[in-house]
């Protein structure tokens, strides 16, 4: 049996095929990208008029790919923890003093943190110091209540020069503890 794409830009595979001993034989057709009615021909050489055979291909309704997207991996299995498609802002770096206490920051807007306390993960704003447009870049510290942040602002506080800045968490809020004004220099915590 020899199969042919008559419509829809699909693919057979394989073209050409052979009946068993019921006279039955099989392909892969693979639907074309393009939405709407599709076709597929299966003709023998004896029998003038090939079998056709149709189907209708559509677009799936493909959600946003998530912006925010936290991990879990236990050692044997990988689970979603935290999903977030509607923000406009992506992690950057992550840091924790315990399993009950883990802090991702993320870029974009004023910067915003995520809290884990063992149990779920919470959106905050709770780095939001100085101005409006910020990247939040590195996390590191000693426990939980020791905690830096390295900020970057492209225009502090509205017009330049462009800074960045060291935060410190000491377990209640954020304050700023340097402030470094040359816009070349990347600071890294680790």
């Amino acid at each position: 049996v020899d199969w042919t794409v008559i419509a829809g830009n699909g693919t057979v595979s394989p073209e050409r095929s052979y009946t068993n001993s019921d006279g039955q034989t099989s392909i892969v057709w693979t639907l074309g990208a393009t939405s709407g009615s599709q076709s597929v021909a299966a003709s023998v050489g004896s029998i003038s008029d090939p079998a056709s055979f149709s189907a209708t291909a559509s677009s799936p309704s493909v959600p946003p790919a998530p912006r925010i997207l936290v991990l879990h991996y236990d050692g044997t299995t990988v689970t979603t923890q935290y999903i977030d498609s509607t923000a406009s802002e992506q992690l950057s770096s992550v840091w924790g003093s315990s399993a009950s206490n883990v802090i991702a920051l993320g870029t974009g807007g004023s910067g915003f943190e995520l809290r884990y306390d063992g149990a779920k993960w919470s959106k905050t704003s709770g780095t939001s110091i100085g101005g409006p447009v910020s990247s939040q870049l590195s996390v590191s510290g000693t426990s939980a209540s020791d905690i830096y942040a390295i900020k970057y602002y492209p225009k502090y506080p509205t017009s330049p020069p462009p800074m960045t800045v060291i935060i410190h968490y000491d377990g209640q809020s954020w304050k700023t503890s340097y402030t470094y004004a040359p816009a070349t220099v990347w600071l890294t915590l680790h």
